[in-house]
């Protein structure tokens, strides 16, 4: 784990931009501090964090929010500017879904 937890959502974002660019050959993925990521100068996902010191050691819940998929409609009735994966990549069916998650899931873990 990085020794330094306030630099921990940075170094998951990059290790998320890595994993989309390796899986998906989507290269244009940016990271705005804190928390969020960016495709194509629009925000598609976020990054969130908690955590609890205690006297046994630390825990962390990572969370990560990704727009998977968002009608024209909300996409252009949004205050900011954003996106979806599926505008960028196939997304055939549900086990998609559990694909990225367990990838993700893995990619977090060897970054923690």
């Amino acid at each position: 784990m990085p020794e330094d937890l306030s630099a921990l959502t940075l170094a998951i974002g990059i290790g998320l931009a890595e994993f989309f660019e390796v899986h998906y050959a989507l290269e244009a993925i940016q990271i705005k501090w804190p928390n969020d990521l960016y495709l194509n100068q629009a925000k598609f996902g976020g990054i969130l964090i908690e955590s609890q010191f205690t006297k046994n050691g630390v825990y962390l819940v990572v969370g990560v929010g990704l727009n998977i998929h968002l009608s024209t409609e909300v996409i252009q009735k949004a205050k900011q500017n954003i996106t979806s994966l599926d505008q960028y990549i196939m997304i055939e069916n549900t086990i998609f879904f559990y694909d990225l998650s367990a990838k993700i899931i893995q990619k977090i873990y060897q970054i923690c």
